[in-house]
Formats: C-alpha cells, sequence, structure tokens
C-alpha cells in the first residue's frame, strides 16, 4: 500500500498559534523538505510556548493542514517522559511512517514506539550525542557515565531504523556498522535556496578586516576560540574586528572578557539572527567566516558562508571534513585552537588572490547542496525502501511551486 501518513518528530520547538503552525526560522525548511510530499501529515516537537530559547524567532509553516503536537516540558526528565509516551504513542500509531532526529531523547522514545507498534522507521543523525555531552559539560564521572548512556541511546534509536540518513561522512562512517540491515547514506541537510546564493567578486579586505561567526554560543561550539584568534591577530599588527552572530550561555562570559580587555570597539556582538536577508547581508558584507566547533554533523552556517563566496577558515570537526578541502574551498585547521583559526585567517589576509579564489571555490561547491537537489534525493530513498508515496502534497499548490523553484523564504 502507498504511504498516505508521515509522522517527524522534530527536536525543535512547534505549535498552533491563532491557527497557523510554528517552528524555529532554522527549523522551518527542514521540516517542510521532509513532509511537503505526503498527503497528510503530523509534526511533534516540543511546545514553542514552553522552551522557548531567548531570541529565536518562530517561523509559519507555510501548511495550514498540518498537524502539530506541541510536547509539554514540565520539569524533571521523568515527568517529561510520562507527559511525552502518550502522545508520541497516538502520533506513531496513525502513522505509515516516521522519522525522527537523533540525538534527542524525544527521537529514542519514539524509536522504541514504533519498534513496539512495529512502524517503519527513518533516522536523521544530525550530530554525534556522546560528543555533544563530552564537549557541552565539565569532565568528570558524571559527564562519561552520561556521554556513554547517550551513546547506548544512539545505538538503540539506529537500530530500529529500515533508512538512516546521516549528516556528513563523519557521521555515516561512524554508525555504519551498527545497523548493517538499513539502507545508509550521508545525506546532509540543508537551508540553501537560490536566494541564498550569491557569486561575488572579491576585490581587497576591508580595513578592518571583517570576520563573521555564526553559531549557537555554548562551549563545545568554542567561540572564545574566535576571539583568541582576534586577540591573537591584533597581537600582530593586523586591524581585524569581529561579527558574533548568535546567542547562548556563553555569551555573558565572552562579552566579560571583550569589556576586560578593552575589546567593545571590534567585536560586535549581534545575537541571533535567522536566515533571511539580514543574515545575508552579514555573509555578504563580511571579508573571512570562522568556524570553531569541536562537534559537528554539517553546519549549516558553513554551507551558507560558502554559498555566498566567503572565504572560510574551519576546523575539521565532525563532517566538515566531507565537505570541503583543505587549500581548495577552505582552510581548516584541528578544533579547538585560536592560535590555528589565526594562522589560517593570515594565510588569506597574506594572499588575497587566495582568499578570491577559495571564496569562489566555496560557492561552487556550496551549490551541490541546494536544498531541493538534496530533498528529492531523499525522496527518492524513502520510496526506494518503504514504497511508493501516495499522490497529494499538504503543501499548498502556490507554496509547493515556490519551494521546487527555490524561492521558499
Amino acid at each position: 500500500m502507498p504511504i498516505r501518513s508521515f509522522c517527524f518528530v522534530e527536536g525543535a520547538p512547534v505549535g498552533r498559534v491563532d491557527g497557523e503552525s510554528w517552528t524555529y526560522s532554522w527549523s522551518k525548511q527542514l521540516i517542510q523538505d521532509t513532509i511537503q510530499w505526503f498527503p497528510r501529515a503530523t509534526v511533534v516537537g516540543p511546545s514553542a510556548l514552553e522552551y522557548a530559547v531567548e531570541g529565536r524567532e518562530l517561523a509559519v509553516l507555510d501548511s495550514p493542514m498540518l498537524e502539530i503536537m506541541a510536547l509539554p516540558m514540565p520539569r524533571g526528565r521523568v515527568r517529561r517522559y510520562l507527559a511525552h509516551l502518550p502522545i508520541l504513542w497516538r502520533a506513531v500509531g496513525e502513522s505509515d511512517l516516521v522519522c525522527v532526529d537523533m540525538p534527542g531523547e524525544t527521537g529514542f522514545i519514539a524509536a522504541l514506539v514504533c519498534k513496539v507498534r512495529s512502524k517503519p522507521l527513518v533516522i536523521q543523525i544530525i550530530g554525534d550525542w556522546e560528543a555533544v555531552i563530552r564537549c557541552g559539560k565539565p569532565p568528570g564521572i558524571s559527564t562519561w557515565m552520561k556521554s556513554k548512556f547517550a551513546k547506548l541511546m544512539s545505538v538503540v534509536t539506529v537500530r530500529s531504523a529500515q533508512l538512516i540518513f546521516a549528516q556528513g561522512e563523519n557521521l555515516y562512517t561512524q554508525y555504519l556498522g551498527t545497523n548493517a540491515r538499513a539502507l545508509g547514506t550521508s545525506m546532509v541537510h540543508s537551508t540553501l535556496t537560490d536566494d541564498v546564493f550569491c557569486l561575488r567578486e572579491f576585490k581587497e579586505f576591508h580595513c578592518p578586516v571583517r570576520i563573521l561567526s555564526v553559531m549557537g554560543l555554548l562551549p563545545l561550539k568554542r567561540p572564545d576560540a574566535v576571539l583568541e584568534a582576534v586577540l591573537d591577530l591584533q597581537s600582530r599588527g593586523f586591524s581585524v574586528e569581529w561579527w558574533c552572530v548568535g546567542d547562548g550561555p556563553e555569551r555573558a562570559n565572552l562579552e566579560m572578557e571583550v569589556q576586560r580587555r578593552s575589546l567593545t570597539s571590534i567585536v560586535r556582538f549581534l545575537g541571533y539572527i535567522p536566515l533571511g536577508p539580514p543574515l545575508l547581508s552579514l555573509y555578504r558584507e563580511a571579508d573571512i567566516f570562522v568556524h570553531s566547533s569541536m562537534t559537528e554533523g554539517v553546519p549549516h552556517c558553513l554551507l551558507e558562508a560558502m554559498a555566498n563566496s566567503l572565504p572560510v577558515v574551519t576546523t575539521s570537526a565532525g563532517g566538515i571534513a566531507g565537505i570541503v578541502t583543505d587549500g581548495v574551498d577552505a582552510i581548516v585547521v584541528p578544533p579547538g585552537n585560536g592560535r590555528a583559526l589565526a594562522d589560517g585567517v593570515l594565510r588569506l589576509l597574506r594572499d588575497p588572490s587566495i582568499a578570491n579564489r577559495m571564496g569562489r571555490a566555496a560557492y561552487h561547491r556550496a551549490r551541490g547542496f541546494h536544498s531541493v537537489a538534496l530533498a528529492e534525493r531523499r525522496r527518492q530513498l524513502i520510496e526506494k525502501v518503504f514504497g511508493k508515496i501516495a499522490p497529494g502534497s499538504i503543501l499548498p499548490d502556490q507554496n509547493h511551486a515556490q519551494h521546487h523553484e527555490g524561492r521558499n523564504p
């Protein structure tokens, strides 16, 4: 029988407000890329009204027929699990096919429900759960135990799936042997539509040189390493400024350090900015994009910078090494080293022709990650494993056409 109903268990908050479906701006396109072909779709995720992150903007999903099941977020893990279980039981039971994101405790519970209810399952591996815990918490026995439990949950989740999409070659290789029966592939989830791309001719650096970073200000993203790189460059006599886009628990510490070192004139904390004209303008006005993460799948911000012809200095964390080539379309350095980031920036500053060549190469490399092409490949693999999807789509015809023309905001 053809697949008619689809359930997507999302890690980002969702909700219904005034009759409209809402999610975070950065998650909107990824949801629509996944649900667009099905006659009926349900999205389950933490309640946007109870789990909002300060500074994040909600966006309307262009699918009025979509059913949203927002999960309550009471305090305490056990209470949360008990509140989520009946909602996931219903959502999974009413669906012909279920897709969950990993890492995420909600996805893990949903995978267990799929196993009990004998429902076919797709897993999207977007990060290394064990590494996220190790990099995001202070070292110690508690962190070690949590990381090992996260690894166990990851393995159990992956073993429940019949189809696995991994965000980059590194994650694909890491989980390749966990579930030999499933069809697995390295399939990057992308936010790149036509309006994101901009091929520009680099002429000369601004003075001061504009360094841009876009990241959650979390320990595992190592924003402090970018600050170290800025200080290093300044000590070597280079005039630079850092545009830091993002919010998170590390922001207060960074701002205090910037004030302590009297750097407020060259460091700009811009907060969270969703993908759209304001953020695209920053990509196109900056000189160099610097990415400092300790662990990743494939970061959307890196692909967005590449799509805007920005020369990139990035760490080799996670799946990044699978989408860029050191010396060709990026400068790749080891994670956790501000001096290495500074040295990478210096290679570009000392030879602007390298920056121009790498920016153009990055643009052409990013073309291969256009969201429409990747979404179509995902649909083909779903039908290969689970059978044909029934005709019809929950997306309105106009929005569906806009999506396939690459104009979806």
